[in-house]
């Protein structure tokens, strides 16, 4: 699977694949996981732009990469949610350990 990110300033720009479901998601967590303990990065920003499916996988990359990130003082968000994502982070509780960022246009 090709892995769309950007890196700039130990803060990581990571594009969310169309549809996220349980292969998927195993790995996008173990690309994101390489580049959080290696400590290359402190800020992990996925971008939802291009996400039109997510299943209860991607909530477990969110949560994972959350907590992995936090224990070397990084933090996660997520931005370009559609209405849809917005919901499931609402029901899952993800809005407690991802701050959704809204960008200025």
């Amino acid at each position: 699977m090709e892995q769309k990110y950007v890196i700039n300033d130990h803060t990581m720009i990571y594009y969310m694949p169309k549809e996220v479901d349980h292969h998927k998601s195993l790995s996008i967590s173990s690309f994101l996981d390489g580049y959080i303990e290696s400590g290359q990065i402190h800020s992990l920003i996925f971008d939802f732009s291009e996400n039109d499916f997510m299943d209860s996988s991607g909530i477990g990359v969110m949560i994972g990469r959350s907590r992995l990130i936090g224990y070397f003082g990084g933090r996660v968000y997520a931005r370009r949610l559609s209405n849809r994502c917005r919901m499931i982070f609402k029901t899952a509780g993800l809005e407690k350990l991802v701050e959704i960022v809204e960008e200025k246009r």
